[in-house]
């Protein structure tokens, strides 16, 4: 695994595996670990089951580096930090996030569950045509 130096910034390396519908990616931090999140799409069916599940799917990616910086600026106070964190959030019929919450967290650590939800709340999914869409998404991270 190559070093980077302190002053370098994060490089994410991403790898999409669409057949099994599981993405992870890794950074090399500037102390040289590598932080791993495997986060696989669980969405949770709703009243209507009228969840765009690929929407749901490309904007997580899409937040991917963000998401994954929640850990990576924690990981670099804990070098052991590892966990699952299950965020649940609901979709509203505008595409608005409301109601996001961690459902399970392992890790203990409350400044990541906090920036995952604060995250997840700035995006804007596409929207529910009926009712509305309860998602549940975990994030495992551990150090390399």
């Amino acid at each position: 695994m190559p070093r980077l130096n302190e002053t370098a910034a994060l490089r994410f390396a991403v790898r999409i595996a669409l057949a099994s519908s599981v993405f992870s990616f890794s950074s090399y931090a500037a102390n040289g670990r590598t932080a791993l999140v495997t986060t696989p799409p669980a969405v949770a069916p709703s009243p209507t089951d009228n969840c765009d599940k690929a929407d749901i799917s490309g904007k997580i990616r899409v937040m991917a580096g963000a998401l994954h910086h929640c850990y990576a600026a924690e990981l670099a106070k804990n070098h052991q930090l590892a966990g699952k964190i299950v965020v649940e959030w609901t979709i509203q019929t505008d595409g608005r996030v409301n109601g996001e919450k961690t459902v399970t967290d392992t890790m203990g650590n409350p400044a990541v569950a906090r920036c995952l939800m604060a995250t997840i709340a700035s995006i804007r999914f596409q929207k529910v045509e009926t009712g509305i869409c309860v998602i549940q998404w975990p994030f495992v991270f551990s150090p390399g």
